[in-house]
C-alpha cells in the first residue's frame, strides 16, 4: 500500500465510523436535559406529510389547514403571502375549485 492509499484510508476511517455509528444509532441527543429523537421527528414529519397529501386528494382545504400552525405563512410568487391558518384554509380552498373546474 502506498503512502496515499494509507493516508486516505486514516483519513476516511474515522468519519466511516462516525456517521455508520450515527445511521444505526437512535439518533438521540441530549441538550438542557431535553432529549431529540431525530427518527422520531422524521417519522412524524412523514405522518403530517401524509395527513397533508391526502388532504390535498380530497380537495379538503379544512384539514389542509389544520395542518398548519395558527402563524402559519406561505410566501406566494408574484401575490401576497398567505397569512394565518384561516387564510391558508381559503388559499387551498380556491385551489380545490380550479382543480375541480379543470
Amino acid at each position: 500500500m502506498n503512502y496515499l492509499t494509507r493516508f486516505t484510508l486514516l483519513c476516511l476511517a474515522p468519519a466511516l465510523l462516525v456517521f455508520g455509528g450515527f445511521a444505526e444509532a437512535t439518533a438521540q441527543t441530549t441538550t438542557n436535559n431535553m432529549k431529540f429523537d431525530s427518527l422520531q421527528a422524521v417519522k412524524e414529519i412523514a405522518d403530517e406529510n401524509k395527513t397533508f397529501t391526502d388532504a390535498l386528494s380530497k380537495s379538503d382545504s379544512v384539514a389542509v389547514s389544520n395542518v398548519y400552525t395558527e402563524d402559519a405563512k406561505i410566501l406566494n410568487n408574484g401575490s401576497p403571502s398567505t397569512l394565518g391558518r384561516a387564510e391558508v384554509m381559503h388559499f387551498y380552498g380556491g385551489i380545490s375549485i380550479i382543480t375541480l373546474n379543470e
